[in-house]
């Protein structure tokens, strides 16, 4: 079996995307299949050496121009561009699947699997034909998929998939001392967020409710140190002016921009608690499977979530203490309640781990393929 994976995006990259798309393709091929991504053909890194992930599939570099600054006219231009080039590259390839998470791989493609991140505010004509035009979807959250099927696509037609983690970059001898060491952190109760500073542009990930709530936690807890990686460069300024706004010392806090994705796991390892405090943005509570739970499931340490449907289709009361989205009292209390209950701090912990053993990239695969096959 031969499948080509599409993106019009640049890979490597710092974003999750990048990740999840090399881990399924590196999955896949795991299984046997045939694998060629093709991508955006720019001056980068190799991809193999960025994610630190075997060489068992092609990569395939096209021309597509840059054409991010016009904004999202731009950026529809440039990918259309890409999927045409792609249409004449593949005109005469023989394979047996197309997969991709473009949905206007529509306007050239038919019978292609698509996986789907979001949706659309509106479905359109143009959507609605698209849409007819793929074979399979896989959605990432329930929601998706009554969304699609509201949209006119049948139920059979889609899957659910959450997305997952690769366990081996968990599987290190490192201990928690030789992580702060490694990121020069103080040995204190290190309350730990890792992630971007908000989503598309505008969905709040939380930060800045963490940072209000911060002055609320150290009156009763002087040994609280707040974590915060992967917010981006052009983030910093802003956040530590939100700091300074709330009186906090920069002895009480670190902020890592961005860490290389092996090394993610320093700051995981490092923490005593992980906080996932997203806002009720539509793309939040609908929508999202964020890798990032994964990893923090892996990690073996106690979570703190909002209490969004789509995030409660992983974690439930047994592996995560869950607040209200956007309420800081009810994130000082979760914080409050882990450091002072290590039992519970323990065994959420734990049920955690247990519950992520089944969402790994290989078993995302494996299921996405016996659902393929199934209909074939």
């Amino acid at each position: 079996m031969k499948l080509i994976y599409l993106s019009s995006y640049n890979i490597p990259t710092k974003n999750a995307l990048g990740i999840q798309i090399t881990q399924m393709c590196n999955a896949f091929a795991g299984e046997n299949v045939e694998v060629e991504l093709i991508i955006p053909k720019q001056k980068n890194k190799n991809l193999f050496e960025f994610y630190n992930i075997k060489e068992n599939f092609k990569v395939k570099k096209i021309y597509r121009p840059n054409l991010l600054s016009f904004g999202r006219i731009g950026f529809l231009v440039q990918t259309i561009f890409y999927l045409l080039m792609v249409r004449v590259y593949l005109f005469s390839k023989k394979y047996d699947y197309l997969y991709t998470r473009e949905q206007l791989t529509g306007l050239f493609f038919k019978d292609f699997i698509y996986e789907a991140h979001n949706f659309p505010k509106k479905i359109g004509f143009f959507h609605r034909i698209i849409l007819k035009r793929i074979y399979k979807i896989i959605a990432i959250t329930s929601f998706l998929k009554k969304d699609l099927i509201d949209a006119g696509v049948f139920a059979k037609k889609i899957f659910i998939a959450s997305d997952a983690v690769d366990l081996s970059k968990f599987n290190i001898s490192i201990s928690k001392q030789e992580a702060r060491n490694k990121l020069n952190l103080l040995d204190r109760n290190i309350i730990g967020y890792i992630g971007k500073y908000v989503t598309f542009g505008e969905g709040n990930k939380g930060v800045d409710d963490l940072i209000e709530s911060f002055p609320k936690i150290l009156k009763f807890n002087k040994e609280v140190f707040l974590l915060i990686v992967g917010v981006g460069l052009d983030n910093v300024d802003k956040i530590n002016k939100l700091f300074e706004s709330f009186g906090i010392s920069n002895k009480d806090y670190k902020i890592i921009p961005h860490l290389p994705y092996d090394e993610v796991i320093y700051s995981l390892r490092a923490s005593d608690i992980l906080i996932m405090n997203y806002s009720k943005f539509q793309y939040h509570t609908y929508y999202t499977s964020p890798m990032k739970m994964f990893e923090y499931m892996a990690s073996q340490k106690p979570i703190i979530a909002s209490d969004l449907p789509s995030i409660k289709e992983v974690l439930n009361k047994n592996n995560a203490l869950f607040i209200k989205p956007n309420d800081i009292e009810s994130l000082v209390e979760a914080i409050r309640k882990l450091l002072q209950d290590k039992v519970l701090a323990d065994r959420i912990s734990k049920q955690a781990f247990e519950d992520v053993q089944e969402y790994t990239w290989d078993k995302r695969v494996k299921n996405i393929l016996n659902f393929v096959y199934g209909e074939k």
